[in-house]
């Protein structure tokens, strides 16, 4: 003979599965939405970090040359100038550009 609780347990069974499958599934789905955006995320970091390196190191040299061609102006006993003058520069721009 059933008692009440096995017919609760019973009745409230099937239920529970669907409510269970129903939260797994939505949670699965979540969990692969999340995982993509992420993955989408770091991608883009790695590119734009490289990106920034790469345009750092193509700025040192552009920029070593204008030093470079400065010093062809001065005579051979003044050849930090155009080095001096390059520095200055990148000073000013870089406290334009902090300042708000």
């Amino acid at each position: 003979m059933k008692t009440k609780k096995d017919s609760k347990k019973e009745e409230s069974s099937p239920w529970k599965e669907m409510t269970q499958t129903f939260v797994s599934n939505i949670l699965t789905k979540v969990g692969d939405n999340i995982s993509a955006k992420v993955q989408t995320w770091f991608n883009d970091i790695k590119r734009r970090t490289l990106g920034a390196l790469l345009l750092l190191i193509g700025l040192i040299f552009v920029l070593v040359c204008v030093s470079l061609y400065i010093n062809t102006f001065v005579a051979e006993e003044a050849s930090w100038v155009g080095y001096g003058v390059v520095g200055i520069l990148i000073l000013g721009t870089g406290y334009l550009l902090s300042k708000k």
